[in-house]
Order: C-alpha cells, then structure tokens, then sequence
C-alpha cells in the first residue's frame, strides 16, 4: 500500500514539475534566475534572490520568494555562513510565501504574472523600511540600488514606489 503512495506522489510531482515548465519556467530565465530542480536562484553583488515552488504531492503548489544577503552571515560572526549556491528557502534574512493552489494552468499563468509583475525588488522594501524610521543613510543607498534594477525594467510601479520614497527620504529632517 505504502509503495502505492509513493508511486502516486511521483506521478503528481512529475505533473507539476510539467506544468511549471509549461507557465513558469521562461519567466525565471528571462528574470535572470538558474534553477536546481525547483528551486530558482540570482545571484547579485550584495544578495541571492531565490523563488521556488513548495509541492504537497496532491498537487498543490505554493511559490515562495526570498533573499540571502551574504553580508549578514560573516565567517566570524553568530550566523550560519551559506554558500550562495546552497541557498534554499529555510536558510533565507527574508522569506515570502505566497498564496498555494492547485497546479493548473490559470493558477501557474498567473504566478509567472506575479513574478513578472508585482514582486518587488528587495532594496525597495528595505529602502522604504529605512525611510520610514528615518535612516536616511541607509534608505539612499537601498533606494539607490533599486533604482539600479528598476532602471530599464518598464515597470511603472516599481518607477512610482521609488519616486515616492524618494520624496519621502528628502523630506526628512537632517540628522
């Protein structure tokens, strides 16, 4: 009985890992990211954004985004040092995980909309959060750095966001 189980799981697995070729897979490579399996990775100067995509075995399927930024994690200090290669989702500074459903092709098309579309680049979060406690050091220089991978994107969003916090940073009393 167990082994019938298994077998099952493995026919359920290989359909999604289908399904996220079929709807997900080119929106990551087009994004930068390299997969191992279903984990998806970017490497950048200062962090490692990775997606991948939890699977139940009944073929439900829950994306989750992240970042590693290896700063944090120096060979000397309390953190567990990662190699940016190794990353997975548990060893991430930030972990999103987002709505789960079953795997079909609405659902997959509208995750791969999702990453095209809406999820932000981390340095806008992190230079938002700055700003709004009123690092002003801190907020330029993760607003800077997202304003570097928003340059030439096309998102008007993202482009609006920035200027926002923006304003928000030079309107902050001198410290």
């Amino acid at each position: 009985m167990r082994l019938k189980g298994i077998e099952n799981r493995r026919v359920v697995d290989a359909e999604v890992d289908r399904m996220l070729e079929a709807h997900v897979n080119d929106t990551l490579r087009e994004l930068g990211f390299v997969n191992s399996g279903r984990v998806w990775r970017r490497f950048a100067e200062s962090r490692v954004d990775v997606v991948d995509f939890y699977s139940s075995g009944d073929g439900w399927v829950a994306p989750r985004y992240g970042v590693l930024f290896p700063d944090l994690h120096p060979k000397d200090g309390p953190a567990e040092r990662i190699g940016a290669k190794g990353v997975t989702a548990f060893r991430l500074d930030i972990l999103v995980t987002d709505f789960g459903g079953h795997g079909s092709d609405w659902f997959l098309d509208r995750i791969a909309q999702r990453l095209r579309y809406e999820i932000d680049p981390p340095e806008l979060a992190l230079g938002a959060l700055a700003c709004a406690a009123g690092d002003q050091v801190s907020a330029a220089w993760w607003l800077d750095a997202a304003g570097e991978i928003a340059a030439g994107s096309g998102r008007q969003r993202w482009d609006d966001e920035l200027d926002y916090w923006r304003k928000r940073l030079a309107e902050l009393p001198p410290r």
